[in-house]
């Protein structure tokens, strides 16, 4: 179920490389199909960057605006994410 102001979407874990001002490489953005780009990153739980590229979750995430950075996807940290089957 959704929460107030938030929409569920799926999610992935993916590889970014070497970006500059990110901390490591591995980070969580929207699946292909989603209504939202994969181009936005989500800020959410960071233990979920360790789990293997390609691993798909289900969660909440609603658009926010960081000032000097830009716009992501943003999930509380303590929420529990549901993963997908692979």
């Amino acid at each position: 179920m959704a929460r107030p102001g938030y929409k569920i979407i799926i999610v992935e874990v993916y590889d970014s490389g070497r970006v500059s001002g990110k901390h490591g490489t591995r980070h969580i953005r929207p699946a292909m199909g989603q209504p939202f780009p994969q181009s936005l990153d989500v800020e959410c739980d960071s233990s979920l960057e360790t789990f293997p590229v390609g691993t798909r979750f289900r969660m909440n995430v609603k658009l926010k605006y960081r000032e000097g950075q830009g716009e992501h996807l943003y999930s509380y940290w303590g929420w529990k994410a549901e993963r997908l089957p692979d």
